[in-house]
């Protein structure tokens, strides 16, 4: 019984979309329903495309500079950096690389400039773990030489100092003394570390105003840790790998000390990155669900027009469920057609930028050239189903309230 009257309403419906009546501006008013519905539909495939494309970049880019695990101390600043550990954690399969490292602020000066940055001090293993060689817009990656030793900082840092190669201009860094302090001679109470400009690198305007880089031996002497690290840099084969191998590194650590992902290094970005996200989704569905009301129109036209039909079938026994039944295909058609359409156009034009790359940044200092686009077919998924259960609702709400038990409204 439940199918064939699904079927009597199917009929009907298409009935009336093929009618010589039909012809007329409630035919052309349901077209522009359509076309009301896909420009939206069209727009939010874009706009997510867009802002997964601007997302993997963000990721991207914190992969380049911190590697899949990070191991650092369980408490305090520094962990006692032993080859002994660093043996263990290269012993195993999923590891290709370690490095440690030591951060601390200080403040720079060159010349009559002056910031102030986060001095990172790495080991001879850095450049196996961290691709900084790749990074490197003007100069090279040298931390020490016959001249003595080097330093690499970031865009904005350098800019910051004016840094100039060729040069025999020193940077002077400078950062107070561990529990030693005179107020009689209050300069002691100050370490005092000079190095040479070597090059600049360039990855985010975040890194690149916060990092410079030099040896791990003048962080030490800059920092009072004579033997200390911040942590050890883990690089890995595959990044797949991440959890199998945190777990068996967490196994061989002593207790004073923890490893973390790159996602829990960095777990406050990737948590804003999500809420971002979660954002324009919200936002994406509010203009699906104004796209669905530009049917509302169409359907009460529809409805008026086949007042008389209606009254006819009514008196053929017809009851209010079948005739609810055959709007709501009515309606469900028009969403679906735009929905569809705009779809189609959406994934065609977010396709095309992704990998003809048609529309370009205009300016030359970002790290891309062309607006970044990336589709991802589980967000597409969840743009079909929020738009299908909008459509469906305010399709079968609209019907109910036009169509009633005894009268067409």
């Amino acid at each position: 019984m439940t199918r064939s009257r699904h079927t009597v309403a199917k009929l009907i419906a298409r009935r009336f979309l093929r009618s010589p009546r039909s012809h007329s501006i409630i035919n052309v008013m349901s077209w522009i329903s359509v076309v009301a519905v896909g420009v939206p539909v069209a727009a939010m495939v874009i706009l997510m495309s867009v802002f997964n494309g601007f997302d993997g970049i963000v990721r991207t880019m914190y992969s380049d500079f911190e590697p899949e695990l990070t191991i650092t101390p369980a408490r305090g600043k520094v962990l006692t950096a032993s080859e002994g550990l660093r043996e263990k954690v290269l012993s195993f399969d999923e590891v290709l690389s370690a490095s440690y490292v030591l951060d601390g602020e200080a403040l720079l000066t060159y010349g009559e400039r002056k910031c102030t940055a986060t001095v990172r001090g790495v080991d001879s293993l850095f450049t196996q773990t961290v691709a900084i060689e790749d990074m490197m817009s003007r100069g090279e990656f040298v931390l020490r030489d016959v001249w003595g030793d080097r330093c690499v900082a970031g865009l904005g840092v350098a800019y910051e100092l004016g840094l100039r190669q060729l040069t025999t201009d020193s940077v002077a860094m400078y950062v107070p003394s561990r529990g030693r302090y005179s107020k009689l001679m209050p300069l002691s109470g100050i370490n005092h570390q000079a190095v040479m400009p070597a090059g600049v690198f360039s990855l985010d305007a975040d890194t690149d105003g916060k990092y410079v880089i030099t040896s791990l031996e003048v962080a030490r002497a800059l920092l009072d840790y004579p033997d200390g690290a911040s942590a050890l840099k883990v690089r890995l084969r595959s990044e797949g790998d991440s959890e199998r191998a945190k777990q068996k590194i967490a196994e061989i650590l002593p207790d004073d000390c923890v490893v973390q992902t790159r996602a829990e290094l960095n777990a406050s970005m990737y948590k804003v990155l999500d809420y971002e996200k979660m954002a324009v989704l919200l936002i994406g569905m509010m203009i699906l669900i104004v796209a669905s009301f530009s049917v509302v129109g169409t359907l009460t036209m529809l409805i008026i027009d086949k007042k008389e039909s209606l009254a006819t079938l009514r008196a053929l026994g017809a009851d209010t469920a079948l005739l609810r039944s055959v709007f709501v295909r009515q309606g469900m058609a028009i969403c679906l057609l735009g929905a569809v359409g705009g779809f189609v156009l959406g994934v065609a034009l977010s396709l095309i930028q992704q990998y003809a790359g048609v529309i370009r940044i205009p300016a030359e200092t970002f790290l891309i050239d062309t607006y970044p686009v990336r589709v991802v077919f589980a967000d597409l998924a969840i743009i079909v189903v929020i738009f299908t259960v909008v459509s469906y609702i305010t399709t079968r709400l609209t019907v109910a309230g036009r169509i009633k038990n005894e009268s067409i409204e």
